[in-house]
């Protein structure tokens, strides 16, 4: 592979790729709306929907790849042209680095099979989603950093992605490092992600009529989980935007003289390799804000793509004294991009991995002191900007109570008094305080 070097990281670059494409029977995308800082009545407007969603109030819109940004810069529209607002959950069983192609079938079984599509045909059935998004561990992908582990992409990572267009969802291919072994060293991206992302995006789907990843339609590739090499400098910003964009080489929050190649490369090599799909960039610090990406008075942070096909994700924005959970706060992480009601925006944006739950046992911490009250109204804020949401996961403290679930068995924070406390201490027997009742909810209402 020649490797050609450019501002902002080292870029390899392929020959061109043929040209193939993807047919979807999927129907339409979604439109929707909320009015007030409750839940509400939501309304909306959608073509005709495929039967999918059997405990939904109204068979679910399904989207119909390939997707666009319209010229408002903020809609999301599908090949049909109509608005393709994502809301789904997100699904990491393939996130752990323990494949081994010598012996595959266990960790089939027990993660694909075993949970991992029981999961995906929930999201769709039980929870009204229109898209599941798959963590993929890099290192189960390219455990070298330079080939490709063609066992783990046919056995287990084709099953979820069929599983997913099987049911009509839009599938979501996640790059994530957390539990590789090299993760110190891969907190941004590395050539190890270019690598990546050749081997998925060039790998031909296993099932009859499959084709590249890169050129299915129905699969957005979210380039890089949580960018985070210097996500210990601050709660929530300001981050290092030009080490985030450009990459660079780094020294700080426990890395020494690490290479980081920065999410313009990402993007350009993405589509260096020929694919055309949509792409979503997730913002620094561990994704918690998308604040900085266009200072005022200063050079834009925004991703360069030639398809202009990016839209940008945030996780679990950080709120404190300072910034309260509200509208407020949430405008200045990532309302702004989008701009209402402004007649355009500057990009479109998805809340791309999400959750409210109570302090757990494991010190993970996703919650906000007023829950009751500022849960409600972030759905109602995502939904009045036309922003999607992937909740964050079908699992015991997120989502639900129980495991094996009944996947209507959710975490409701009003189950038992709220107390703030539980937002910053765990104890045995502490009640699941997530916002699972609230999110099935929202989603079951979508029509």
């Amino acid at each position: 592979m020649r490797v050609f070097r450019f501002p902002g990281g080292d870029r390899p670059r392929r020959g061109g790729r043929r040209s193939r494409v993807r047919f979807s029977v999927c129907a339409a995308a979604l439109t929707l709306a909320v009015a007030g800082a409750g839940l509400g009545a939501l309304t909306g407007t959608a073509g005709p929907a495929a039967a999918s969603g059997t405990g939904c109030a109204s068979p679910v819109a399904q989207p119909v790849g390939p997707f666009s940004i319209a010229s408002n810069h903020r809609t999301v529209l599908d090949s049909k042209g109509r608005p393709f607002i994502s809301y789904g959950t997100t699904v990491p069983g393939l996130a752990q680095a323990n494949f081994s192609p010598q012996d595959p079938q266990p960790y089939v079984q027990s993660v694909v099979d075993g949970k991992d599509i029981p999961k995906i045909d929930a999201t769709a059935d039980v929870w009204c989603g229109n898209t599941v998004r798959l963590q993929v561990s890099q290192y189960d992908v390219t455990p070298d950093g330079s080939t490709c582990d063609t066992t783990f992409l046919t056995d287990a990572l084709d099953a979820e992605v069929h599983a997913g267009e099987a049911k009509g969802l839009a599938v979501v291919v996640n790059d994530t490092t957390e539990s590789d072994p090299q993760d110190n060293s891969e907190r941004d991206p590395t050539t190890a992600t270019f690598t990546f992302w050749n081997c998925v995006s060039q790998h031909t789907e296993s099932w009859p009529g499959g084709v590249e990843y890169g050129q299915d339609p129905q699969v957005i590739f979210d380039i890089f989980n949580e960018p985070r090499a210097d996500g210990c400098s601050s709660a929530n910003g300001p981050y290092d935007m030009n080490l985030w964009r450009n990459g660079g080489t780094y020294t700080g929050c426990g890395q020494t003289d690490i290479k980081y190649q920065g999410m313009d490369a990402v993007v350009y090599h993405i589509r260096e390799d020929g694919a055309t799909n949509l792409l979503w960039a997730e913002g620094p610090g561990a994704a918690r804000t998308l604040a900085g990406l266009t200072p005022a008075g200063g050079p834009s942070y925004l991703l360069t793509d030639k398809l202009n096909k990016v839209v940008y994700a945030i996780h679990h924005p950080v709120v404190g004294p300072g910034d309260p959970a509200g509208s407020a706060t949430w405008w200045k992480e990532f309302g702004y991009l989008v701009d209402l009601p402004a007649a355009t925006g500057t990009a479109p944006v998805v809340s791309g991995e999400w959750t409210n739950e109570s302090a757990t046992a494991n010190g993970t911490n996703y919650c906000w002191s007023d829950a009751p009250t500022s849960v409600p109204a972030y759905l109602s804020y995502l939904q009045k900007l036309g922003v999607g949401m992937s909740a964050y996961q079908l699992a015991d403290d997120s989502l639900l109570t129980a495991n094996p679930p009944a996947w209507t068995e959710t975490t409701n924070y009003t189950a038992a008094p709220w107390n703030s406390a539980y937002c910053t201490s765990y104890k045995s027997g502490q009640p699941l305080l997530g916002a699972g009742a609230d999110i099935l909810a929202w989603f079951q209402r979508q029509d």
